[in-house]
Protein backbone atom coordinates (compact mmCIF):
# COMPACT_ATOMS: atom_id res chain seq x y z
CA UNK A 1 0.00 0.00 0.00
CA UNK A 2 1.35 3.43 -0.94
CA UNK A 3 0.89 5.81 1.99
CA UNK A 4 1.54 9.55 2.13
CA UNK A 5 1.94 11.40 5.42
CA UNK A 6 1.53 15.15 4.79
CA UNK A 7 3.22 17.35 7.38
CA UNK A 8 4.68 14.27 9.05
CA UNK A 9 7.00 16.20 11.36
CA UNK A 10 8.90 13.82 13.62
CA UNK A 11 6.07 11.27 13.79
CA UNK A 12 5.83 9.85 10.30
CA UNK A 13 3.35 7.01 9.91
CA UNK A 14 4.86 3.55 9.49
CA UNK A 15 5.62 2.60 5.88
CA UNK A 16 4.61 6.07 4.66
CA UNK A 17 6.34 8.56 2.43
CA UNK A 18 6.71 11.62 4.61
CA UNK A 19 6.09 15.07 3.19
CA UNK A 20 7.03 18.18 5.15
CA UNK A 21 8.56 21.58 4.67
CA UNK A 22 10.79 21.24 7.73
CA UNK A 23 14.27 19.90 7.07
CA UNK A 24 14.58 18.56 10.64
CA UNK A 25 11.51 16.33 10.22
CA UNK A 26 11.24 12.66 9.29
CA UNK A 27 10.17 13.68 5.79
CA UNK A 28 11.34 11.73 2.78
CA UNK A 29 10.41 14.69 0.60
CA UNK A 30 11.01 18.24 1.81
CA UNK A 31 8.99 20.86 -0.04
CA UNK A 32 6.89 23.95 0.50
CA UNK A 33 3.38 22.67 1.23
CA UNK A 34 1.97 26.02 0.08
CA UNK A 35 3.29 25.73 -3.51
CA UNK A 36 1.22 23.66 -5.89
CA UNK A 37 1.43 21.24 -7.51
CA UNK A 38 3.59 19.20 -5.17
CA UNK A 39 6.33 17.16 -6.85
CA UNK A 40 4.30 13.96 -6.61
CA UNK A 41 2.61 11.95 -9.35
CA UNK A 42 -1.14 12.05 -9.69
CA UNK A 43 -3.16 9.05 -8.49
CA UNK A 44 -0.20 7.68 -6.52
CA UNK A 45 -1.44 7.01 -2.99
CA UNK A 46 -4.00 4.60 -1.58
CA UNK A 47 -3.92 6.24 1.85
CA UNK A 48 -3.13 9.84 2.79
CA UNK A 49 -2.65 11.11 6.33
CA UNK A 50 -3.08 14.81 7.00
CA UNK A 51 -2.84 15.16 10.77
CA UNK A 52 -2.76 18.59 12.38
CA UNK A 53 -1.45 20.39 9.33
CA UNK A 54 -4.50 21.85 7.51
CA UNK A 55 -5.02 24.50 10.18
CA UNK A 56 -1.49 25.81 9.52
CA UNK A 57 -1.75 26.22 5.73
CA UNK A 58 -2.94 29.32 3.88
CA UNK A 59 -5.29 27.66 1.40
CA UNK A 60 -7.38 24.72 2.60
CA UNK A 61 -9.23 24.47 -0.73
CA UNK A 62 -6.01 24.21 -2.79
CA UNK A 63 -4.56 21.72 -0.29
CA UNK A 64 -7.66 19.51 -0.51
CA UNK A 65 -7.44 19.70 -4.31
CA UNK A 66 -3.80 18.60 -4.15
CA UNK A 67 -4.64 15.74 -1.78
CA UNK A 68 -7.33 14.69 -4.25
CA UNK A 69 -4.86 14.86 -7.16
CA UNK A 70 -2.20 12.66 -5.56
CA UNK A 71 -4.72 10.12 -4.21
CA UNK A 72 -5.87 7.10 -6.17
CA UNK A 73 -9.55 6.84 -7.13
CA UNK A 74 -11.40 5.49 -4.07
CA UNK A 75 -8.29 6.19 -1.98
CA UNK A 76 -8.71 6.92 1.71
CA UNK A 77 -7.77 10.21 3.38
CA UNK A 78 -7.44 10.60 7.16
CA UNK A 79 -7.64 14.18 8.42
CA UNK A 80 -7.24 15.36 11.99
CA UNK A 81 -7.59 19.02 12.98
CA UNK A 82 -8.35 20.93 16.19
CA UNK A 83 -12.02 21.59 16.88
CA UNK A 84 -12.84 25.30 16.78
CA UNK A 85 -14.01 25.20 20.41
CA UNK A 86 -10.68 24.14 21.87
CA UNK A 87 -8.67 27.04 23.31
CA UNK A 88 -5.53 25.93 21.46
CA UNK A 89 -7.34 26.36 18.14
CA UNK A 90 -7.12 30.13 18.66
CA UNK A 91 -4.19 30.30 21.05
CA UNK A 92 -1.64 28.90 18.61
CA UNK A 93 -0.47 31.86 16.50
CA UNK A 94 0.39 29.54 13.61
CA UNK A 95 -3.23 28.40 13.18
CA UNK A 96 -4.86 30.09 10.20
CA UNK A 97 -8.15 28.12 9.99
CA UNK A 98 -10.75 26.71 12.36
CA UNK A 99 -12.79 23.59 11.72
CA UNK A 100 -16.18 22.24 12.65
CA UNK A 101 -17.85 18.88 12.22
CA UNK A 102 -19.28 20.18 8.93
CA UNK A 103 -16.28 21.96 7.36
CA UNK A 104 -15.41 19.17 4.92
CA UNK A 105 -19.00 19.05 3.60
CA UNK A 106 -17.81 21.74 1.19
CA UNK A 107 -15.95 19.00 -0.70
CA UNK A 108 -18.80 16.45 -0.90
CA UNK A 109 -21.13 18.01 -3.44
CA UNK A 110 -23.78 18.45 -0.72
CA UNK A 111 -26.13 21.10 -2.17
CA UNK A 112 -26.54 22.71 1.26
CA UNK A 113 -22.94 23.93 1.11
CA UNK A 114 -21.33 26.25 -1.45
CA UNK A 115 -18.95 24.48 -3.78
CA UNK A 116 -15.55 26.19 -3.84
CA UNK A 117 -13.90 23.33 -5.71
CA UNK A 118 -14.78 20.63 -8.21
CA UNK A 119 -12.96 17.87 -6.29
CA UNK A 120 -15.17 15.47 -4.37
CA UNK A 121 -14.74 13.31 -1.32
CA UNK A 122 -17.19 11.02 0.41
CA UNK A 123 -17.18 11.31 4.20
CA UNK A 124 -16.90 7.75 5.52
CA UNK A 125 -16.53 8.67 9.17
CA UNK A 126 -16.20 11.78 11.30
CA UNK A 127 -15.94 12.30 15.02
CA UNK A 128 -15.74 15.14 17.46
CA UNK A 129 -12.92 14.23 19.87
CA UNK A 130 -13.09 15.19 23.53
CA UNK A 131 -11.03 14.21 26.56
CA UNK A 132 -13.06 14.55 29.75
CA UNK A 133 -16.16 12.50 30.48
CA UNK A 134 -18.60 15.40 30.20
CA UNK A 135 -17.05 16.63 26.99
CA UNK A 136 -17.09 13.13 25.52
CA UNK A 137 -20.73 12.75 26.54
CA UNK A 138 -21.73 16.13 25.14
CA UNK A 139 -19.95 15.67 21.84
CA UNK A 140 -21.03 12.07 21.24
CA UNK A 141 -24.63 11.99 22.52
CA UNK A 142 -25.90 15.19 20.93
CA UNK A 143 -26.43 15.99 17.29
CA UNK A 144 -23.18 17.58 16.13
CA UNK A 145 -24.92 20.78 15.01
CA UNK A 146 -26.67 21.13 18.38
CA UNK A 147 -23.45 20.44 20.27
CA UNK A 148 -21.47 22.96 18.21
CA UNK A 149 -24.14 25.68 18.41
CA UNK A 150 -25.14 25.31 22.05
CA UNK A 151 -22.50 23.51 24.11
CA UNK A 152 -19.10 23.54 22.42
CA UNK A 153 -17.93 26.76 24.07
CA UNK A 154 -18.86 25.53 27.54
CA UNK A 155 -17.69 21.94 26.98
CA UNK A 156 -14.95 22.25 24.32
CA UNK A 157 -13.74 19.35 22.21
CA UNK A 158 -10.06 19.06 21.38
CA UNK A 159 -10.27 17.82 17.83
CA UNK A 160 -11.98 16.40 14.80
CA UNK A 161 -11.28 13.15 12.98
CA UNK A 162 -12.34 12.54 9.37
CA UNK A 163 -12.06 9.52 7.09
CA UNK A 164 -12.73 10.41 3.47
CA UNK A 165 -12.92 8.48 0.24
CA UNK A 166 -11.60 10.12 -2.91
CA UNK A 167 -14.21 10.37 -5.67
CA UNK A 168 -12.81 10.71 -9.21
Amino acid sequence: MRILDIGCGRRKAANAIGLDELTDSDADIVLNLEKFPWSLKSNSFELVYCRHILEHLDDVVKTMEEIHRVSEPAGKVIIEVPHFSHPDAFRDPTHKHYFSYFTLEYFTGNPLYPQYSSVRFKILKREIKATSGINRFMSSRLKPSFYEQRFSRVFPAYGLYFELEVIK
